[in-house]
Parts: C-alpha cells; structure tokens; sequence
C-alpha cells in the first residue's frame, strides 16, 4: 500500500500562516472499533489538494498497516483520500497519520493529524506517556511527533527506516501520550520539522530528533519517559582532554552520544585531523558506530598533541553542533606559550563563531601539500571571534582560521561559500604572541569566461609559440562555474598548464605522459568564441543532468562534476558519437569515493557532448565509465554479506574471455589484497575474501574498496570488515 509503508525519512508539512489545509472526517471514525478486516478508509480534506504533488509524497502518509496490494487514490474533487478493500489483522489496534497535505492553492496543515481504529471489540488499555524536551536546541516541541518503533532506531541502517507500531503528536507543552500499545519491547523516538521545508533532516537545518532507550510494555502503562532533543555531541575521549604522560604507543578513542554515519565520515577528508605523524595506523569505527578508534598509535617522546572533529555526522543526520578539540602530551607538562587574536568577519559577513584556528608549519599561501597545511597546534574561535591557540612550542608559525560554512564535513574555500583568514608569520620563542588579527575572506568560482580571462593575463609566463590544446574544469557546480580550471599548450619542447581557481593561479610544467595526449590533439585556436560554461550546464542540466545530479545517493558517495573543451579524440569521451574533425564542449557527472583526495572511483556516472559554439547537447550516455564491449554483461556484484565478518562473498560476470584483475584498497587508497590477477572464462564467477592482505594478516574493521578491471570495463564496490 504505498502511502502506508512504514517510513524511511519522517516528512513533515511546511506550515504556512496564510490558509490551512484541514481534515473534517474520516472513515472509519477516530477511535471506531469493529472495523471489518476488509475495509475501505477514506480522509476527507476542507479543500481540493495538489494530487500531483500529494502523490510524489511517498511518506506525507504514516501507518502500521502493512497491506501492500492497495494503491490509493483521490476523489475526482481531490478532496478525499481513499483506500479502498484494505484488508486488515484481526483484533489489531491501527493508525493513521497525516504528516503532509498541500492544498491546490498551496496551502498546508498547520500540524499533524492521527485517528486511530481497530478491529477488535476493544482497544488496547496500555499507552506510553511521557515529555519530549528542547534542552540545548531550544525547540519548542510544538507540532512534533513521537512514535514506538520496533527496531532500535540508533543501530538502523537499512533503507525501510525505523517501522512504527502506534504514533501520536506531542501536545504544546511537549507532553505526549501514546495509546492503544500491545505488549512488546519498543524504542521511542520523537522528531520536528523546524524549518517547516517538508522533511525532517537535521543535517541540513535546525531540523531535531529524540532517541529513548528501549521499554518493554506487558500489561501496564508506561509513564514518564523523556526524549530530549539534542545534536550529535562527543561524550568521551581517550586519553581524556589534557592528559600526560601518555603512553608512546597508544589507542586513541573518540565516543559519540550516538552512533554516526560510518560511510559519510569516511568521505569526509577534512572531518578529523591531528598533528600525530604515524601513516601506519589506519583508523574505524566502533561496531555500534559510535566509537572513533586508531589502535597502536605511534607517539614521539615529550611532544604535545591535538585532535580535531570539525566534522561529524550521525546515522540520523544530526551534526556537531561546532567542532571539537581536544589535547594530550606524551610529556610530564605541557609548553605554557599560546598564541592569541581575534578573528573577524571582513567583507564576507560570516560569523568566526565555531571556527578553527592553527599555526601552520609551512606558509599556506605557497604550499604545493596537496592535503593542505600541516598545523603544529589548533584551537576552536569563541562566539564573540576571539581565541587562544594552547601549548605551543618555539618555532615559526603561519596562523589560518577556516570555516565550514556550508558545514559539509570539508573546508573549501574554493567553493565561494567557506571562508579563510591567513595571517603573516609569527615567531614563538618562550613567551606567548598576542594581538593576531585574521581576517575572513571568500573566494567565487570562475565561470569559463573569467577563467579564459585570467589564462590569457598569465600568458606571458610560458613561450609565445604555445598553442592552446584543451581546457578542463574540475569540481564545476550546476550554473557552470568551477572550482578549477586547466588550460594546457603545447608547443615543440614541452607542455605548460595554466591552472586558474579563485585560491591561487599558476603555471605548471607538464610531463611526458601529459603531454602524449596533447600531440594528437586539435589546437583550439578561438576558445572566446565557444559557448558559455552557463550556457553549456544549462543544456546538460536540461537534458538529463539534474535528474541525475538529485538522484537519491545512497551510501555516502560524493558528486562531482567536470567539464572538457576542445578535441574529444584523446580524451574520455572518445567512445561517444561524434564528428572526428570538430571541437566540442564535454560534460561528466559522476558520483563516487574519493579516497584520500587522491584517488577517484566512480560508481555511477553520465555523460555529455555540446555543441561547440551553442552549448546545445549533442548527445549523452549514462552509466558507463569508459567505452565497453557489450558493457551490460560486465558486472561486479556487491559483496554479500556486507559488513562482513571474517568472510564474504564476492560476485562478478565478465562478458568475454579474458584477463580480470580485483583488488582491494583501504581507505588510504592502498593496495591491501590481490584477488584476481588472471585470464578467466565469460560468466559468472565468485570469490570469497577472507578480510586478511597479501600477507595474511587479518585486516581491522574498517572501509575498503574492490575495484574490479577488465579490459576498459572498471567498477569499484564499498566493503565494510566489521569485527
């Protein structure tokens, strides 16, 4: 039955203050019993609804019943919801909840509506009452929900959600009463849609959701249960905030109040760091999720050491409220010198509150690290932008302050929406520096025309007989503006890359390898006259991209999104359709890992060739990495059963006769295991893992990649060891 499937996120009505959308009367009524176990329910509205908008809401409608041969449908006036020959348990008490109704005018319910009935000659006399609270969110619980699930909600991660035995809503002053319960062993949760859009995500917005431990019903009413409204927070730390003499070896632990999302925090390349040194250690999660490991940690002797989460997300979509820091020194004490300022907003009008702020080693603004600056010592901003960096040890330092302003887990500053402050360099020689000012800046991504600008003024800095071969844009957002931009020449000696990005631009030489490709290449002798990034995104976005790009992304994969202009022949797209002796503009969306900033896997990807002078799409191909034979009968199965423990099983299909390669990689992106390496027949063919590397030492929880190769075919599956 399609609105009564059990939920898989809570959707919740926008509220608007103009008109409201009510409902005048059921069938059967609130409270009727004796309903026949075949039964027709029909919720009657005050006004037309939008159906077209009604019926793309798959969870606007909340209920126990389990009936999935029924199909809904709305009265030709839209003003009834019917449901008709449902058939129903006998002697089982039921609900039904209306979280969402738009009207055709637009307007909506001011709050949630449950009415319950049954088939028995009786209702259940056994309810479950208590008070959800706001503490730190200060949420009123007005227009909140509260419901008993049947699984523990905390350790859900399947895609059907939590499924709800018996619902109501929590009255204004956050009191609550849930009737009619049979015995049982439940776990209640309770949550609001705060900023009224219509979905309860409390990773996007003030959205909140309470969790309860587990109750068990039998034979008697339940009082005074407490569900509190409260973010994601970290709860312990080991070693605690400000231990000594900790151990050269030792395990670092980070415990949540609740588990977090393991996939999304492990995509999440800026959501922790340290100044700990040791590459070996390779840390996971807990089995319950809620525990941040690294065992074994490698420490040097009298050295004072930090650990940040600027970044954490849990299972439900909570967040950290701001970052968290916390330090330790393997010495008897720690240096008494800090580094003190302020930071302040300047032109970009963002609040430092819940900023960072970090003594650099190396001066940012000419560092080649790719994995960005290594900070000797951090500290988090005060809300009124003041700080003071702790324990710092004599030497030079580059002061930098970054926020997460779109709170992604990742500070890009590329972006045009995070922010960064650099400071002049400081020098630290047995008494503390004070009196540092950094000062937020904002960079914008360039669109195609500016970046083309800002090539063509670094001209100068490569020979004048370069010719112009290719522009690639790296990170591009929906309206055509990329976070970098590549324009790579050539001429008889060597090749140059111009890179433009709204951070720092600069010139590069290419190496052998690079500039292979560029020989066989067109030279693009009028870029200024090719179409538009904007014009060339909106055609793309128009022809299949936003459908792809809003695509429900499961498994915490990353979106990214890359443009190419000039000859197609040496590139990626050499496989599409087109007329060999024509420029073209070339689009790719993609989602996949990134693992460790430096290696890429696509998991689903589609592509786009432009016209171009017109930007108008030519033609596109969807779910293809790179050209195939016969692509759909290459696959390579999820691995079952995933997470895994010691062993699991791993299906794959080739198309042809031929030589397969599947390997293994941690999250580092470190070859761990060779599985394959071998010519193999067409078919199907299974393997199993048995979570141990090269060398047959068992591997320990964590996330891992298998990548599976075959001639152009290439996949990449998420494993997750578990122990």
């Amino acid at each position: 039955m399609k609105y009564f499937a059990t939920i898989c996120v809570l959707f919740f009505l926008p509220l608007s203050m103009l008109a409201q959308v009510s409902i005048v009367s059921t069938t059967p009524v609130n409270n009727a019993i004796n309903v026949s176990t075949t039964t027709t329910i029909t919720i009657t509205f005050n006004t037309a609804l939008d159906t077209v908008a009604m019926d793309q809401l798959k969870n606007g409608v909340l209920s126990n019943i389990q009936d999935s041969t029924v199909k809904p449908f709305f009265s030709s006036d839209a003003k009834t919801f019917i449901a008709a020959n449902v058939h129903l348990e006998t002697n089982t008490a039921y609900y039904i909840m209306f979280l969402y109704a738009k009207g055709m005018d637009g307007s909506t319910m001011a709050s949630p509506y449950v009415f319950y009935f049954t088939t028995g000659s009786t209702f259940p006399s056994i309810s479950v009452s208590g008070t959800v609270s706001s503490q730190i969110t200060g949420v009123t619980p007005h227009n909140a929900v509260v419901g008993i699930s049947l699984t523990n909600l905390q350790n859900n991660n399947g895609d059907q959600g939590p499924n709800f035995a018996m619902m109501a809503t929590v009255n204004d002053d956050g009191t609550f009463t849930i009737p009619y319960v049979s015995n049982g062993t439940y776990f209640p949760a309770a949550a609001e849609d705060v900023d009224g859009n219509g979905s309860v995500d409390p990773g996007k917005g003030p959205d909140v959701v309470a969790f309860g431990d587990s109750i068990v019903v039998n034979n008697s009413s339940i009082n005074g249960l407490t569900l509190t409204f409260a973010p994601l927070s970290i709860a312990s730390t080991v070693p605690a905030n400000g231990a000594k003499n900790v151990p050269l070896t030792t395990t670092i632990t980070i415990t949540f109040n609740e588990p977090v999302d393991t996939s999304t925090m492990n995509q999440m390349k800026d959501a922790v760091f340290s100044n700990i040194q040791d590459s070996t250690t390779q840390p996971y999660y807990s089995a319950d999720g809620k525990t941040f490991v690294a065992a074994n940690v490698h420490l040097n002797s009298n050295t004072t050491y930090f650990v940040l989460f600027s970044f954490a997300k849990g299972w439900d979509g909570s967040k950290l409220a701001s970052p968290y820091v916390f330090y330790f020194t393997t010495g008897s004490s720690f240096p008494t010198d800090s580094v003190s300022g302020t930071v302040v907003s300047g032109s970009t009008g963002v609040s430092p509150q819940n900023a960072f702020v970090g003594l650099a080693t190396s001066n940012p603004r000419t560092s080649k690290n790719n994995n960005g600056p290594d900070f000797a010592m951090t500290a988090i901003v005060h809300d009124d932008g003041t700080f003071t960096i702790p324990y710092v040890s004599n030497g030079t330092y580059f002061p930098l302050s970054a926020k997460d302003v779109d709170n992604d887990g990742m500070f890009n500053v590329q972006n045009g929406v995070d922010v960064v402050a650099f400071g002049d360099s400081i020098v630290v020689n047995n008494s503390p520096v004070t009196g540092v000012t950094l000062t937020f800046v904002q960079f914008t991504p360039f669109n195609f025309t500016d970046a083309l600008k800002v090539a063509d003024s670094m001209f100068v800095n490569i020979p004048n007989d370069c010719v112009l071969k290719r522009v690639n844009c790296w990170n591009m957002d929906s309206i055509g503006r990329g976070q970098s931009w590549s324009f790579d020449y050539l001429n008889s000696v060597g090749g140059y890359e111009i890179r433009v990005d709204p951070f720092e631009s600069q010139v590069n030489l290419l190496d052998s390898t690079q500039t292979e490709g560029l020989t066989h290449m067109k030279t693009l002798l009028n870029p200024g006259s090719a179409a538009s990034s904007a014009t060339v995104i909106a055609a793309v976005e128009a022809a299949g991209g936003y459908a792809f790009r809003t695509q429900q992304n499961q498994g915490g994969l990353m979106f990214q999104g890359e443009m190419s202009l000039g000859d197609l022949n040496w590139t990626q797209y050499n496989f599409m359709p087109h007329d060999t002796s024509k420029l073209y503009w070339a689009v790719t969306y993609a989602f996949g890992y990134d693992v460790n900033q430096n290696n890429w896997y696509p998991v689903s990807q589609e592509y786009f060739l432009c016209d171009f002078n017109t930007g108008e799409v030519v033609s596109s191909v969807t779910g293809v990495k790179t050209p195939a034979t016969s692509p759909a009968q290459y696959s390579l199965q999820q691995n079952y059963p995933n997470p895994f423990n010691p062993t699991t099983t791993i299906g794959y299909t080739l198309a042809k006769t031929g030589f397969v390669s599947i390997k293994i990689y941690n999250i580092l992106g470190q070859l761990v295991r060779t599985l394959v390496e071998a010519n193999q027949t067409q078919g199907s063919h299974n393997i199993v893992w048995d979570g141990r590397n090269d060398a047959g030492i068992a591997l320990p929880s964590g996330v891992f990649f298998l990548q599976m190769q075959s001639g152009s075919f290439s996949q990449v599956r998420k494993l997750v060891l578990m122990k």
